[in-house]
């Protein structure tokens, strides 16, 4: 059954200013005496205004720079609320000023300054997040975030972090961590009084982690905790929250009168506080409610509401998700034509967002041509008007050795013209295998996507129509050839995920190598593998091209040395990666030996990794394969 998942952070630990307050912040400022208060009050102002008008927000941050003139701390601050500015829309100057302002407040230690170093790590992490790195920003909220937020005293961020970490194993299917980071949440939280909503909200996380959990009087308790305090706000958006989680309750309580009695009244209040997105998880537990009811026609015509409403044309990845669970809704109802209609609709749009963020990529990598073509040409212009500036004077200065200079600089010009022209060249190189390498990974990327949506789509629909006629006609030699589909798909997924492996997205390089070392492991092939933490290697690209070159020196030692045992070694030394594979096969001549398609794909990823691969290896005595390369 396919699960609706909705990412959300929860970021309501760090929400900016209310518009109710700017007037009273406005009021303040001119009435304030303290210049640091003045100053902070300002900031807050900036960081109103930064989420609606930056312009606007960076005027008033001026004015609290201005008045801040020598004051170290609230300098450090300002860069800080600087880099909020910069949030929407500039990713990397908003890191860059954030580690700016984390640089400055190292040497201050005051409960507030702890909550701005607790903020802007937060935000930096989530800004990192965007960028698709949940590792990054689960690493950051781990190491940086939640100790400093307890440092400051301040329990609505505390929780708010924990939260966010809880909400991050959700995602992940890591149901027990989460609830133990929102039972901390609501442990913090209800040292606050008035708190608000954070703390029902933590309360339904919760529960929500329960019912996967199959833990049903749990999430039974944590809902009716969240209620009981949310009964003091009853236009609470929440509230729409709370009912799509009773639902989900009630359904896996085998208890779909129930469960569709909480939908209806978590429609009545999306609808009422017009909350789109919480209407289209209602609808779609209505779908799941009907789908257990076996009521197939209604299930059918929930999904066909929520795919014929033009307010979610944006969220076409759960479209995706959509078209899946209503071509297997059109089977159980016997129209397998419509559920191949379905399944192809369904390869069309994947391939479609897949040629679109192809596009972007394109587009992206262009533009970054061009600023690096302007900067270079403005570059040359530079030193061209240096060079012509230090002749004129040397002219003047030096007309005697005017001669001798001319001959020096011809000399010299054509050195630099060769030393260019090598540089040019092994600049060339490298750029050639970077192209090849990144065409092979995009074609391995856009293959095992092939695979996975487009044909296993087909094989399942085709799996589904033959399945269904097994089942009608009790037809042996059908049932045997559902069967062989069966393995099929699974050999199919099995090398997709060959080509892109999950837990190399999922879990990083280190996580994927143990997995795939493991895996290799029999009585006849021990294989050891150690390292000492990969985890600051986060770039997905390099990732990959790096475990393809181990998978595939441990694959040629297997294959080709018929050795037993089998040693790969990664070791990161700063920006400096060491890999050493050894084996105790059978050995070849290094210069004799011709290069097959393997080895020369190996040497290829290590020239675009700027690296170098050295082969020992003889007769009868196994090899030894190393490589460095600076990451």
């Amino acid at each position: 059954m396919t699960r609706f998942l909705v990412h959300i952070l929860l970021l309501f630990a760090c929400l900016p200013v209310s518009a109710q307050r700017i007037d009273s912040l406005m009021n303040r400022v001119t009435k304030e005496k303290s210049i640091t208060e003045k100053v902070l009050l300002l900031f807050e102002i900036s960081d109103y205004w930064s989420y609606r008008d930056s312009t606007k927000a960076l005027e008033f941050l001026d004015k609290g720079k201005a008045l801040a003139d020598g004051n170290d701390y609230l300098e450090a601050v300002s860069l800080f609320y600087e880099g909020g500015v910069y949030f929407d829309y500039d990713i990397d100057r908003s890191q860059q000023l954030y580690m700016e302002s984390a640089k400055r407040l190292e040497s201050f230690h005051t409960p507030e300054a702890y909550g701005y170093k607790a903020r802007l790590w937060h935000n930096y992490a989530t800004l990192d997040q965007f960028r698709g790195n949940d590792r990054s920003f689960l690493d950051i909220t781990l190491k940086y975030c939640i100790p400093y937020a307890e440092r400051s005293g301040n329990n609505v961020i505390l929780s708010g972090y924990l939260s966010d970490v809880g909400m991050i194993f959700y995602n992940h299917k890591s149901y027990e961590k989460s609830i133990d980071y929102y039972n901390q949440a609501i442990e913090v939280l209800s040292k606050e009084k008035n708190d608000g909503e954070n703390l029902p909200r933590a309360y339904i996380n919760m529960a929500q982690s329960q019912v996967y959990q199959q833990d049903l009087n749990g999430a039974n308790k944590s809902l009716d905790n969240a209620y009981e305090l949310l009964e003091v706000f009853p236009e609470s958006k929440i509230f729409a929250f709370y009912y799509t989680v009773k639902s989900m309750y009630h359904r896996l309580n085998n208890e779909p009168a129930l469960s569709l009695e909480s939908i209806e009244r978590g429609i009545e209040h999306a609808n009422r506080l017009k909350a789109d997105y919480d209407l289209l998880t209602l609808q779609y537990e209505k779908y799941q409610v009907y789908k257990l009811q076996g009521n197939y026609q209604a299930a059918k015509a929930q999904l066909e509401s929520i795919l014929g409403n033009n307010k979610y044309d944006a969220l076409r990845k759960n479209r995706l998700a959509f078209l899946v669970e209503l071509a297997e809704v059109e089977a159980e109802l016997g129209d397998h034509q419509r559920a191949y209609e379905l399944l192809d609709e369904y390869r069309l749009l994947s391939d479609t967002l897949h040629a679109e963020n192809v596009r972007a990529q394109i587009a992206s990598m262009e533009a970054r041509y061009r600023t690096s073509e302007q900067e270079k040409e403005i570059l040359t212009l530079q030193n061209k008007r240096r060079i012509e500036s230090m002749f004129l004077w040397g002219s003047a200065v030096f007309i005697i050795l005017l001669s001798c200079i001319f001959f020096y600089a011809l000399k010299l010009r054509k050195r630099r013209n060769q030393q260019q022209m090598l540089s040019l060249e092994q600049q060339r190189e490298i750029e050639v295998a970077r192209a090849l390498m990144d065409g092979e990974e995009q074609e391995r990327l856009r293959l095992a996507r092939d695979l996975h949506d487009g044909l296993g789509g087909m094989i399942t629909g085709i799996k589904m129509k033959l399945d269904t006629k097994a089942r009608m006609t009790e037809d042996e030699d059908l049932t045997k050839t559902v069967e062989q589909l069966d393995m099929t798909l699974t050999e199919l997924r099995r090398t997709a995920r060959n080509l892109i492996p999950e837990n190399l997205l999922k879990y990083g390089l280190e996580d994927a190598l143990k997995d795939f070392c493991q895996s290799l492991n029999t009585d006849d092939v021990q294989i050891s593998f150690y390292c000492n933490d990969l985890s600051p290697i986060t770039d997905k690209n390099v990732q990959l091209i790096l475990y393809h070159v181990m998978l595939e020196l441990v694959n040629n030692a297997i294959r080709h040395a018929d050795a037993s045992q089998i040693l790969l070694q990664c070791t990161l030394e700063g920006n400096l990666l060491l890999i050493d594979v050894e084996d105790n096969g059978k050995g070849f001549d290094v210069e004799k030996t011709k290069r097959n398609m393997g080895l020369n794909n190996i040497e290829m990823r290590v020239a675009y990794l700027e690296g170098k691969m050295n082969i020992d290896s003889q007769l009868g005595k196994g090899t030894i394969i190393s490589i460095e390369c600076h990451i």
